[in-house]
């Protein structure tokens, strides 16, 4: 009866250390595989991040007794080495003193929309945008009860120039207006007659990541 007994407990022995073998195998594998998924989470993350460009830009600019500038931030993706697309926010700020003889004034527009960038010889890019523009009119500058914005949707075509070096850049833009209403918006001053909108807008720009 004893050897049974010793061929039991010797078996006995020999599965327990397989399984805890077995155990520690497959913890090792669970480790394995969720540090394999860490890394592959960390991997996807900055390459998304990597893709990521930031604008801000100063332009329409005009000093003396009537001072304008303008204000312009963007954030695109870049879905490859020469396309990206991204969203726009720009705000324009007015400004004029007609001296002792009569209140100053100030008005301001703002708008955003959509952009499409296209890169060629790694320094230029063709940049076409959608922007709603909401606009300063007489009656909203005289601050007239109940006045309303002048509010329009407008296709904006143009390019600029960008260099530099390590990851910020810096150059200037160029957008065409291509909406009559924006166009044409006039804010008429009593000191000093109508302030027309602009046909053109132009930028002195910063990128980072272009």
């Amino acid at each position: 009866m004893k050897n049974p007994i010793l061929i039991l407990v010797f078996v006995g022995i020999i599965l327990g250390v397989n399984t805890d073998l077995y155990g520690q195998r497959s913890k090792k594998k669970k480790k394995r595989e969720s540090k394999t998924e860490i890394v592959e989470k960390q991997e996807i993350r900055p390459a998304f991040m990597d893709n990521l460009s930031y604008d801000i830009r100063l332009g329409n600019i005009q000093l003396g007794r009537f001072l304008r500038f303008g204000l312009k931030s963007a954030a695109s993706y870049k879905i490859n080495n020469f396309l990206s697309t991204g969203l726009a926010l720009k705000y324009e700020y007015n400004f004029y003193d007609p001296g002792a003889f009569a209140p100053s004034e100030s008005w301001s527009h703002f708008g955003f929309g959509p952009l499409v960038r296209v890169k060629f010889l790694q320094q230029f890019y063709l940049q076409f945008e959608y922007d709603f523009h909401s606009l300063a009119t007489t009656d909203t500058v005289a601050e007239i009860p109940d006045a309303k914005r002048n509010n329009a949707w407008s296709p904006m075509i143009g390019g600029g120039y960008a260099s530099g070096f390590g990851d910020w850049v810096f150059g200037a833009e160029i957008l065409f207006v291509g909406s009559n209403v924006v166009r044409d918006n006039t804010v008429f001053l009593p000191s000093a007659g109508s302030v027309q909108g602009n046909v053109i807008e132009y930028w002195l720009a910063a990128t980072y990541n272009f």
